[in-house]
């Protein structure tokens, strides 16, 4: 959406709008092609502009004149992979900013390809997986609070899921360790995760995104330790020659 006046300082608004379509076989030669965010290959890459639309206006703010803007959008299709995707370019002369949407959204962080195989479904616990996906969700939508909270169950599942509720999170933590899930060095890492949790939903905190990415780093190691690398020894030991004994 173009951005717009704060209703409330205006006292009346005329717009006028105009709009051109470009589509295929009519289309400039140039561009013809755009750098534009792939979700696909997680970077920058030349996209084919499949379709163009462009919208543009003004319109009058009294006492303060009249004021351009601009909307372009595209329908891209990604020269390395072929992903197909929309993009929308906003300007606005009042504001004096522009501004990019993406259409499938622009993927902050991807999931890890073991989250989707059948081996992890089947040995992480059922509670977790959506928890696992909705964090993911809420990463990419930039909503903090929900991923700090989402991650603080999962932590909360997995120990209950090993060693059972013993009615406390400190409790919890204490059997999880001396259950030999985590190691001493380990435990302070996981209760500062917590305290995040924690934070964000009795004292009001609002982690940053990079330090959601620290706690996000932390659960996936802990899921790998718990979940992924069992499965994949097992195949490395199968395939590993054993030594030969005299």
């Amino acid at each position: 959406m173009t951005h717009r006046p704060d209703s409330s300082s205006l006292l009346h608004l005329r717009r006028y709008q105009k709009m051109t379509t470009i589509v295929p076989g009519l289309m400039p030669k140039k561009p013809q092609q755009i750098k534009s965010y792939c979700n696909s290959c997680v970077a920058e890459t030349n996209h084919k502009i499949l379709h163009l639309h462009n919208a543009s206006g003004t319109y009058e703010i009294v006492d303060y004149g009249e004021f351009e803007w601009s909307t372009k959008y595209y329908l891209l299709k990604c020269a390395g992979c072929d992903a197909v995707s929309m993009r929308e370019d906003n300007w606005d002369e009042l504001h004096e900013q522009e501004s990019t949407k993406y259409l499938p959204a622009r993927i902050f962080r991807k999931k890890p390809e073991w989250i989707g195989t059948q081996e992890f479904s089947l040995v992480c616990p059922n509670d977790v997986l959506p928890l696992l996906h909705e964090t993911y969700v809420a990463l990419q939508s930039n909503c903090v609070h929900s991923t700090a909270m989402c991650i603080r169950a999962i932590i909360e599942n997995l120990m209950t899921s090993t060693v059972g509720d013993k009615g406390s999170f400190s409790k919890n933590l204490g059997a999880f360790e001396a259950a030999g899930y985590i190691s001493a060095k380990q435990r302070p890492i996981i209760e500062g995760v917590l305290e995040v949790g924690h934070a964000t939903i009795h004292r009001q905190h609002r982690p940053k995104r990079e330090q959601l990415v620290m706690l996000i780093d932390i659960l996936e190691t802990l899921l790998q330790l718990l979940y992924v690398h069992p499965e994949q020894l097992k195949d490395l030991r199968k395939t590993t020659p054993k030594r030969a004994r005299p």
